[in-house]
């Protein structure tokens, strides 16, 4: 009788350890998902800013190419674009 106790503790323990050791790798690949998507994320915005900043470029050469204009007026045009 002590003996068939004795096994079914050791058992629920290793299930206890396991069900714990499960819990931490689920946490862990959940903060990896996080990780990847934050990155993403970054990037994405990261290619909005670039993409903007080109169109920007692109924008102000039109402009300087058809008449020379102050920076203010630069400005000016720049937010009306916008």
């Amino acid at each position: 009788m002590q003996h068939t106790i004795l096994i079914l503790s050791n058992m629920f323990s290793l299930l206890n350890y396991a069900n714990y050791l499960l819990i931490v790798v689920l946490i862990d690949i959940i903060r990896l998902c996080e990780f990847v998507y934050v990155l993403i994320l970054a990037t994405k915005v990261m290619g909005y800013c670039m993409k903007g900043l080109y169109l920007l470029r692109e924008r102000v050469r039109e402009i300087g190419s058809c008449h020379s204009l102050s920076i203010f007026q630069l400005e000016i045009v720049s937010e009306r674009w916008w």
